[in-house]
């Protein structure tokens, strides 16, 4: 059951710009970012957590800067480009299927699944079954 929630102006017009880019609702684009806070507070240190809200002592960390500074599309732009030397897939949501996502390897494979919060790890989804002629 759903419940009305008061969000900031800013928020919302953030969630509107980005909920047409991502082909969202302003609603599906908030609960997105809800799940992603969720996941990020699970592999942040707990200390550095628990600072974020407190004025001036996580605001210079070095995980906190990071994560403002790729919250804008030009500034994310700049980090992928930045964080292309990584090997291995990388990872983006799925515009098909709400909460899924998409592996993609860096000779253009894309494969669709989701994430196992349990395993922390991707699984792909089970291929349809194929027919029998």
């Amino acid at each position: 059951m759903g419940m009305p929630v008061k969000l900031s102006d800013q928020l919302v017009r953030r969630a509107r710009r980005e909920a047409v880019r991502s082909r969202r609702s302003i609603t599906a684009q908030v609960e997105h970012w809800a799940s992603l806070g969720r996941m990020a507070e699970k592999s942040i240190p707990t200390a550095l957590v628990e600072n974020v809200g407190r004025r001036g002592h996580a605001a210079s960390h070095p995980v906190v800067s990071f994560l403002e500074r790729i919250s804008e599309a030009d500034m994310r732009a700049a980090a992928e480009r930045k964080l292309a030397f990584l090997n291995g897939p990388r990872y983006e949501s799925d515009p098909d299927k709400r909460r899924g996502i998409v592996e993609v390897h860096d000779d253009g494979r894309r494969l669709r699944g989701a994430w196992d919060m349990k395993l922390n790890a991707f699984v792909p989804a089970a291929a349809p079954a194929r027919r029998r002629k």
